[in-house]
């Protein structure tokens, strides 16, 4: 008789315990769905570059107007890692893949600078006579060597060793932008302003228009001003231009062809997807905040919540546990999204 007045309350609490097992612990902490601010001693700092070295989540640098930042803690405190930099115009930035302590940056107005103890001190590595206005820096892989490439205000500078001399591999002015085809060391592009898209098969001896199918007017040929590449489809490109905006290419550049409508007249400064889930790309644009693509581009929606300025610099993605996203912000320093 006492066990079956005890029988009801017994099963209703089995029934409660077995819900909440299936279902999503309430007091699990989540990501929240929207942007948050890491920029604590940033937040009024334009942030136009970044660099996330391999596959670290806690080590950052971020190059702003006013100096770089680091931070070892996923962006929950930065320090100012400037010191000896001649500039403090950080243009660009970029992390050699052979030796995660050595960064290049790249400056507006004083050229290229080096550091081989994670920002404790700069080294110049820029000669007298070349273009000190930088507009990007990348490295490639050649025989297991890094090679720097330099895209400069007069044309494009390649370094075998590391900064200690320089050869000018083209030399057209205003090239905006540089990226190398993955896992192939002779194969990059590079934007120039009027003049649209060039391309090399023979690390950068030669150069030829790469324009087939880009937007042009009388004004020039639209360039691109971001890349992104697939390393299972490596001929399968995606540029942004600021300009009509969108252009993918599936032969390697051979033809463009003009997509995401929802983008056309966005102004796109910056694109960077999921390499291991291609269907996830972001774009951030010039004065309308960021979006985002779950089907690989063929269709965009904004996402802004949580941001503070909706003027951006730099979009960047970076594979840990789970995907991280970067948002470089003018004047509001940046942000970070976790996808759950």
């Amino acid at each position: 008789m006492t066990l079956k007045n005890y029988s009801i309350p017994v099963l209703a609490f089995c029934t409660f315990f077995l819900t909440m097992c299936s279902n999503k612990n309430p007091m699990q902490p989540t990501q929240p769905n929207k942007w948050v601010s890491i920029s604590t001693g940033l937040s009024n700092m334009t942030v136009q570059s970044i660099a996330v070295p391999g596959h670290s989540g806690n080590r950052i640098y971020i190059g702003t107007l006013d100096g770089i930042y680091k931070s070892t803690d996923g962006g929950k405190s930065w320090t100012d890692i400037s010191g000896t930099l001649g500039n403090r115009d950080a243009k660009t930035l970029t992390v050699n893949p052979n030796d995660p302590e050595m960064i290049i940056c790249g400056t507006w107005g004083k050229g290229v600078f080096k550091s081989e103890n994670a920002g404790l001190s700069w080294e110049k590595i820029w000669n007298p006579g070349q273009d000190p206005r930088i507009n990007s820096v990348i490295t490639t892989q050649a025989g297991g060597q890094t090679v720097l490439w330099v895209a400069a205000e007069d044309g494009v500078y390649k370094s075998n060793d590391l900064g200690i001399s320089w050869t000018k591999s083209f030399d057209h002015d205003h090239v905006i932008s540089i990226a190398g085809r993955p896992n192939d060391e002779n194969t990059l592009f590079i934007g120039v302003r009027y003049k649209g898209i060039y391309k090399t098969t023979d690390a950068g001896k030669t150069w030829n228009p790469a324009n087939q199918g880009l937007y042009k007017t009388g004004d020039g040929v639209a360039v691109a001003n971001s890349y992104i590449f697939f390393q299972d489809n490596p001929d399968e490109i995606y540029v942004s231009t600021g300009w009509v905006d969108l252009f993918r290419s599936p032969d390697g550049g051979q033809t463009w062809q003009q997509f995401a409508n929802d983008l056309k007249f966005s102004d796109v400064v910056s694109i960077d997807a999921d390499k291991e889930n291609p269907n996830l790309m972001w774009a951030a644009t010039l004065n309308d905040g960021v979006y985002k693509s779950t089907d690989h581009g063929e269709s965009w929606s904004r996402f802004n919540d949580g941001l503070e300025s909706l003027q951006m610099k730099k979009i960047c993605v970076v594979k840990n546990e789970k995907t991280t996203v970067y948002a470089c912000t003018v004047g509001k320093g940046i942000y970070k999204y976790v996808e759950n």
